[in-house]
């Protein structure tokens, strides 16, 4: 059985991919910041395989 993303953390994890779209500095700034400390989990990994890989619409697994 392969690993399956917690629905709430994949749900943080696609605002947050998408707020790095915003032209403000400051709300990059935070979402650098945000990747940073994301990045010190083992998972964090998996989770952004997850999306680049299976997800074909984020309405599927995110309540939008």
């Amino acid at each position: 059985m392969g690993w399956n993303p917690d629905r709430d953390a994949l749900s943080q994890i696609l605002g947050l991919l998408r707020e790095s779209q915003s032209p403000d500095t400051v709300v990059q700034q935070s979402v650098q910041q945000k990747l940073e400390e994301l990045n010190k989990f083992t998972d964090f990994n998996k989770y952004l395989i997850f999306v680049l890989t299976k997800l074909t619409t984020e309405g599927k697994y995110v309540g939008s």
